[in-house]
């Protein structure tokens, strides 16, 4: 679902876009489409399914989140250019 927007990103990290730019990138693209899907799950799967994938969709995009600020901060980032 974000296969595009990853490797384009990718891709204009290498070159023409900062490293970190382009992960944010990445990171807001999973975002909206983990909330489409947890919103779709709630319409169709009720309730109960949709609290169930709130929550699993909430500790995965903090988890990817925190990982990115711990890399961006511990200079990671510099790594890849």
């Amino acid at each position: 679902d974000v296969d595009a927007i990853t490797l384009s990103m990718a891709r204009l990290g290498r070159n023409d876009l900062f490293v970190q730019t382009a992960a944010y990138a990445i990171l807001l693209a999973i975002t909206v489409n983990t909330i489409a899907k947890a919103v779709l799950a709630w319409i169709i799967g009720g309730r109960s399914l949709g609290r169930v994938m709130l929550f699993a969709a909430t500790a995965t995009l903090a988890a990817g989140l925190i990982g990115l600020q711990l890399a961006a901060g511990w200079g990671m980032a510099g790594w890849f250019r």
